[in-house]
């Protein structure tokens, strides 16, 4: 027999995975990149009658609390960025992704959900900054080309200083031998 006073609330506590598409992130020289990121998230049960009774469900949690907080913190991040192009560094990228994830733990530990990671999925600088680093890309792989050019040019000129002085040294021998062959 069923008690029908009591009801009963499912809660899920499977990992879950919430993506954000095209985030603004403004940096200090006044451009907007955008980025893809994933947060990846596990509600803690221990917490479970907290979210029901305060909250609801973990959708609402998700969309009162991780939505808003995450795209916020996204914004403060870019702030960090002296201009748009460093986001492109792997070591800013990684130091991004950590401090965004213990920002919202911070957050939202207490109400109920565990960060496991923010993930960087894809970054796309405005248009003008985009032609900037392919033509930055264009003018390093010329100054290699030439660099390149260069150390083959040096290296002829020695073969070919290398092969003057035999010839001199042969040239020099010869004519002490036929010095030597006179006297």
């Amino acid at each position: 027999p069923v008690n029908p006073f009591v009801s009963w609330t499912s809660f899920d506590l499977k990992q879950r995975n919430r993506d954000f598409d095209k985030l603004g992130l403004p940096s200090r020289d006044n451009n907007i990149s955008k980025v893809d990121i994933s947060v990846q998230y596990v509600p803690i049960g221990s917490l479970a009658n907290f979210v029901i009774s305060n909250i609801g469900t973990i959708e609402d949690l998700e969309e009162k609390h991780l939505i808003p907080k995450t795209e916020s913190l996204v914004r403060e991040q870019g702030k960090t960025l002296n201009v748009a192009e460093d986001i492109f560094n792997d070591v800013i990228q990684i130091n991004m992704q950590e401090s965004l994830a213990i920002a919202l733990n911070e957050y939202l530990n207490p109400m109920g959900l565990r960060i496991m990671s923010v993930l960087i999925k894809e970054v796309s600088p405005p248009d003008h900054v985009q032609t900037g680093i392919i033509q930055k890309k264009l003018r390093d792989q010329e100054a290699e080309k030439e660099i390149s050019e260069l150390r083959r040019f040096t290296t002829e000129q020695q073969k070919q200083v290398e092969e003057a002085k035999a010839k001199t040294t042969a040239a020099e021998a010869e004519a002490k031998t036929k010095k030597l062959l006179a006297d």
